[in-house]
């Protein structure tokens, strides 16, 4: 094989498993549930009880601004469909994911080329489950984690993938 092949299937299989660990907890039947995700529920079942909301749910970081509401309706079908259940609209958000990063691969490879979006698109991919860190390490143990392993490994690796 071609070394070119080996790193597309290498970082098709990094995007692979970081999909896989996002929806592990989805998979055993959990969901991280904070308060702004318990709002955004009740939020919903409000939605679905009065038909029609202008506003969105408040910020929780500044008091007097408001989301918008395009993120309640957009949650809505998928709050409906599983009649509330959390882990019906989990799956629905593990599909805008996959949506999101599709999408974001095909605009990467129209504005460059398929190296850079197949790059792109793995970069992308570990975001999310970043954040799960948070579960398992202290926010300091994350930090040093994020600052020197992945950084310093994905900026030596990149001009080597280039070249």
């Amino acid at each position: 094989m071609k070394k070119n092949s080996l790193i597309k299937i290498f970082l098709l299989l990094i995007i692979g498993i970081n999909i896989f660990f996002l929806i592990w907890y989805l998979i055993n039947g959990d969901l991280y549930f904070h308060t702004d995700i318990a709002r955004d529920f009740l939020l919903l079942d409000d939605l679905a009880k009065r038909k029609l909301v202008l506003i969105g749910p408040r910020s929780s970081g500044l008091f007097g601004f408001y989301h918008g509401p395009l993120w309640m309706y957009l949650n809505l079908p998928a709050f409906l469909l599983g009649k509330g259940n959390p882990i019906v609209v989990g799956w629905f958000w593990i599909l805008l994911f996959i949506l999101f990063l599709s999408s974001s691969y095909f605009v990467a490879k129209r504005m460059f080329n398929k190296k850079v979006a197949l790059v792109f698109t793995t970069f992308l991919s570990m975001f999310p489950g970043i954040g799960y860190c948070y579960l398992f390490f202290s926010y300091h143990l994350h930090t040093l984690w994020q600052n020197e392993c992945l950084i310093k490994k994905w900026h030596w690796s990149l001009p080597r993938f280039f070249q």
